[in-house]
């Protein structure tokens, strides 16, 4: 079987940070080896140090929502102001098409 999400590392790539249901402190969301998106809380609470250890898994639709929203981060375009032209390093020139009415 084919590997859906070959662009994600798992348990290692953080697809989002998130805040715990249970003690509100942010923890990272990863994908197990099961293809399901997962988190476990062991932030310390209370002055006793006892491990909060609120943890979740995620359906099937659940995480293809993160990884959407992950790959849609990853892949952000970047406006004409942040182009450059290949030869010169010089910024690109912002003529034609919308941009006409904004000058």
């Amino acid at each position: 079987m084919s590997d859906p999400y070959p662009d994600i590392a798992r348990n290692v790539t953080v697809l989002a940070v998130i805040p715990c249901p249970c003690c509100g402190r942010n923890n990272t969301l990863r994908m197990n080896s099961s293809n399901r998106a997962y988190f476990t809380c062991k932030w310390p609470t209370g002055d006793d140090g006892t491990i909060c250890n609120e943890h979740h898994r995620y359906s099937r639709k659940r995480t293809d929502f993160h990884v959407k929203t992950y790959r849609q981060n990853e892949l952000k375009m970047k406006g004409p102001e942040h182009a450059t032209e290949e030869d010169t390093g010089t910024p690109a020139k912002r003529t034609g098409g919308v941009y006409d009415f904004y000058d």
